[in-house]
């Protein structure tokens, strides 16, 4: 996917500025406006479906919108705004104060996902970009309809972030995104992910074995203990039953 520098369809190639096992991302022009194009390998082009399929029709602040749908050589892909910010990771090492307002905001973007029976499947820091300090949720390629899941043995997304029933070969659900983003915020806080090793190890753990409390890294953080207790439950029924209920409990802490 050679394309830096050309135009192709009308769509000008300025430079790539991210690539993945699927699919490459680049800075392009079209119709005199600049945009993040990502554009899908052959094999790939469902993903690509996916992503327009999802993301075109989502309008909230805390979520970044496809455009368009294109097709280059062979190679779908997505036309969306360009959004030049950091990745929420890039905020770990960032106080308390900072950071929860990140957070809500991606929670508040996971609410209205989910009130459109959408499930992203694939929460970790690096799909969340934030920009004049709002969270933008990007990266629907992976997304599914809620009434569409199976319970197909198959794991896709970031290990680390992986709930336990999605370990255990369970299809993913609204809860699942929600532990994910509780991943995020126990890194936040402690420095450290729940579970590090091996696959196999990290895979053994989020299956069998309980965070660490984030007390146990700053007894500062003892207020956050029963909140994120739940939220990292194994079974699914025992965590935050949505993204409202997750926000409402942060923010009475």
């Amino acid at each position: 996917m050679n394309f830096v520098g050309k135009r192709l369809e009308g769509i000008g190639f300025l430079q790539e500025i991210a690539r993945g096992v699927r699919s490459k991302i680049f800075l392009v022009s079209y119709q005199e406006k600049i945009f993040a194009a990502k554009f899908f390998m052959p094999e790939f082009y469902a993903f690509a479906e996916r992503e327009y399929q999802f993301g075109h029709r989502l309008r909230h602040p805390n979520i970044n919108q496809i455009c368009q749908k294109v097709e280059v050589q062979d190679h779908a892909g997505v036309l969306m705004p360009f959004i030049p910010g950091k990745k929420l990771n890039d905020y770990y090492s960032a106080s308390p104060e900072t950071f929860l307002p990140l957070f809500l905001g991606l929670l508040e973007g996971l609410k209205y996902l989910h009130e459109q029976d959408i499930i992203h499947r694939d929460i970790k820091p690096e799909n969340v970009i934030v920009v004049n300090g709002v969270p933008k949720l990007i990266d629907f390629d992976l997304a599914k309809q809620a009434s569409q899941l199976d319970s197909k043995k198959t794991l896709v997304g970031t290990i680390a972030y992986f709930s336990p029933e999605v370990v255990q070969g369970q299809e993913a659900s609204k809860t699942s995104d929600l532990y994910s983003a509780a991943v995020i915020l126990y890194r936040a806080l402690t420095g450290e992910v729940p579970f590090t090793g091996t696959l196999e190890e990290v895979m053994h753990a989020q299956e069998h074995t309980k965070p660490a409390l984030p007390s146990s890294f700053h007894p500062e953080l003892k207020a956050y203990d029963e909140l994120l207790r739940r939220a990292l439950a194994k079974n699914p029924l025992e965590r935050f039953p949505s993204a409202a209920a997750f926000i409402g409990a942060l923010k009475a802490l």
